[in-house]
């Protein structure tokens, strides 16, 4: 089984409005700006030294990064170097995809001849289970019925499915005023972190559950609900 070694190979992707015209607009684009932090952070905690980064953007928002020709060529060189492929934060990857790829993009993961290993959980592709895949189908479904909302505004819909997609959206609503009340909390830890650390879900859930912050339902913070959280902040940021 391939091991994380010097050779590490690390691929990153972000969708774009514009194609850079220049090396430094590509360096500044933020979503790979986040993705290398989380790289850093993991290499350092692991005892490792910094992965070769092997970038890839678009400005198409129907395509798959499995089936990007960076990620395979990535793919082939880690494969090659008997080492691992690390991306910095593959829940991220999934929600970004449109609705009908998350599926295609975890069927092309499970044909992948390499191990791929998200750093943000620390978790292998192979060790994610039915109940994280189902979340992220689940994710995109909904995405899928936000769109179908803005749809049936610029040409109408059936009365029926005007209520339905009504009822998703205002409960779509309800989270996103949680997350704005909840905004200063959240920059109340980002401001104790270091200038090019992002905070991570996993920090989220610890400085809620250890300052007695509850969520909406339950008594306390969950992983994937602290995801989804800064997940709604980093959208309605940009």
């Amino acid at each position: 089984m391939p091991a994380i070694n010097s050779n590490a190979i690390a691929f990153l992707f972000a969708y774009v409005r514009k194609m850079p015209k220049a090396m430094d607009e590509f360096g500044q684009i933020q979503e790979l700006r986040r993705q290398s932090a989380i790289l850093l952070r993991y290499a350092k905690a692991n005892g490792l030294t910094p992965p070769l980064k092997r970038p890839a953007i678009t400005t198409y928002r129907s395509a798959l990064f499995t089936r990007n020709v960076i990620f395979r060529r990535a793919a082939a060189e880690a494969r090659a170097a008997s080492t691992a492929l690390l991306v910095a934060d593959l829940g991220h990857l999934l929600r970004i995809a449109r609705s009908v790829n998350p599926a295609k993009i975890m069927e092309d993961l499970d044909k992948l001849e390499v191990e791929l290993i998200d750093c943000t959980s620390g978790k292998k592709w192979r060790e994610f289970g039915a109940a994280d895949r189902l979340n992220w189908m689940q994710e995109a479904a909904s995405r899928k019925i936000g769109s179908a909302v803005a749809a049936s505004k610029r040409g109408g819909q059936a009365p029926e499915i005007k209520s339905a997609l009504k009822g998703a959206l205002a409960n779509r609503t309800k989270a996103d005023q949680q997350a704005n009340q909840l905004r200063p909390l959240v920059e109340e830890l980002i401001a104790t972190l270091g200038p090019d650390e992002p905070v991570t879900p996993a920090q989220l859930m610890r400085h809620f559950n250890e300052h007695g912050i509850r969520p909406a339902r339950g008594d306390t913070w969950s992983y994937n609900a602290c995801k989804n959280l800064l997940g709604r902040l980093l959208q309605d940021k940009n």
